[in-house]
């Protein structure tokens, strides 16, 4: 996850501005902002799973875990 991250922060910064990807492929924005919820949905779904492994008395359904992450992507993706 770590090194998706790096290879995302890579990608905008380093192609996107230096390298101008962004006026050289049409769809270089789309295609940040796509990987950038899947990275974030996957960072909550992390979340909720670690929080998850560790209580014995609540188990969660993997139904709910899956909207929490969506939710998560959905209002990082605001800010």
């Amino acid at each position: 996850m770590e090194i998706i991250i790096f290879c995302f922060i890579f990608s905008a910064e380093i192609l996107g501005e230096i390298n101008n990807f962004y006026g050289i492929f049409k769809n270089w924005d789309t295609i940040l902002h796509t990987l950038n919820g899947f990275l974030c949905a996957s960072f909550g779904f992390s979340l909720v799973y670690l929080l998850n492994e560790n209580i014995t008395q609540v188990k969660l359904s993997p139904l709910f875990v899956a909207i929490v992450a969506f939710c998560f992507s959905m209002t990082i993706g605001v800010a």
